[in-house]
Order: structure tokens, then sequence, then C-alpha cells
């Protein structure tokens, strides 16, 4: 009978051990932790530009030109770079630059059909203006995806050159430029992004240029891709 109890409690004791690593197997694995959501520590744009480069009689009379001879708008490109020293739940602080850079470029309209060509042909006529603008910005989101506004002070070169005169200076002195205005970055991968600014610039006046530049106000659309 000793026998027979030793084999049933070696069976309890092993169907105890079986029955308990049975349970525990079927315990649920503890999830990691989730990866933080707050938005990440920097970013950088690579975008193209679409300046409105705001034609006026100012710039135009000085220079021996019609109004309509200016472009109106131009193609280029800015690059930034942020970083995001404070950053809290569903935002952060961020502090960067960006460096702007487009052109326009407007040919003399094609004679009207039936009259001769003037005598002398019209130039063409190009403007480009370069921008170096820092930006304190005010940011929106999560880690995936954020808007911002932002503003900052920096300075803006323009040059408005006639094919039929050389250029003035090869280094037009940098002026004060105001810059604000916003947008949004959604990061279709961990680290790559849409993205698109909509930004003022408000330009002083170009004193040292012959003729002088005035005061202006130009806006920019541009889109691109961002990184993290």
């Amino acid at each position: 009978m000793a026998r027979y109890a030793r084999w049933i409690g070696m069976g309890i004791v092993g169907g105890t051990l079986w029955l308990t690593a049975s349970a525990a197997g079927a315990q649920p694995i503890a999830p990691a932790s989730p990866p933080s959501e707050r938005i990440g520590i920097f970013a950088a744009d690579v975008r193209f530009a679409l300046p409105s480069l705001a034609p006026s009689d100012a710039i135009a009379t000085p220079r021996g030109l019609k109004l309509d001879q200016l472009p109106e708008r131009g193609l280029g490109f800015d690059l930034g770079a942020h970083v995001y020293p404070l950053r809290w739940k569903n935002g952060a602080l961020g502090i960067g630059a960006t460096m702007l850079f487009g052109r326009g470029r407007k040919p003399p309209a094609d004679p009207v059909e039936g009259q001769p060509p003037p005598n002398p042909e019209p130039p063409t006529v190009e403007t480009r203006i370069r921008a170096i603008t820092p930006q304190v910005s005010l940011n929106f989101g999560r880690r995936q995806g954020w808007s911002y506004i932002s503003g900052g002070i920096g300075t803006m070169t323009r040059e408005i050159e006639r094919s039929d005169t050389p250029a003035a200076t090869d280094d037009p002195p940098r002026v004060r430029t105001i810059n604000y205005g916003g947008g949004a970055r959604w990061f279709v991968s961990d680290h790559l992004a849409v993205s698109f600014d909509l930004r003022f610039y408000r330009v002083g006046a170009q004193s040292e240029t012959v003729p002088d530049l005035p005061n202006q106000s130009l806006f920019v659309i541009s889109a691109g891709i961002s990184l993290k």
C-alpha cells in the first residue's frame, strides 16, 4: 500500500508541476514600454520654393523698365534645420534657421502679329533673392506629425538685373528681414516626412544698391520633405 501511495504522491506532484508550467506558459508576455510620442529632438527640411517677387513701379521705373517687365514669381528652394530642446506631450519649442534661394526670369513679350518688333529689343529681366533667417517655432502635435508657427529676424539680398546691363555689384548688401509663417510635417516612415511651409518676409530697404530697392513684403510657398 505504501508503494502505491508513493506512486500516487509522485503523480500528484508531477501533475501539479505540469499544471503550474502550463499556466505560466499561458500568461501573456508583458509588452515593452511604448516609444515616446513626443516630437523628436531634430528635424531638417529640403523643399522647393515658389516666391512671390512683388514687382512695383518703385523698382521698375529707376531701372528704365515697365512694371510688366519684372518677373512676378520665381522658383527656388529652401533648406532648414531645427532642434527642439523643450518638448512636452503634445508640443515642443524649436530653434533653427532656414536658407532661401529664389530666382525669377522674364523675357521680352512676343511681338504683336502684323507689327514690327521694337528696336531696340526689350531686355530679359532677372530677379534673385537669397535669405538666411533664424526662427523660433511653437510646434503642436506628436512624433509622427505636427504643425507649427514660427518667426524670426534674419537677412536677405535682392538683385534685379537686365540682360543688356552688367550687374551693378557681385556682392549685394544684406538687409534686415523679418519672417513669420507656419507649416506642417507628416511622417510617412520613422525618418521621412512630407512637409510644407507658408511664409512672409518683410524686407528692409536696400539703400546701397544702385538704384535703391524699397521695402518689400514677399510671400513664399514651399513644399518638400523633412528628415528626423
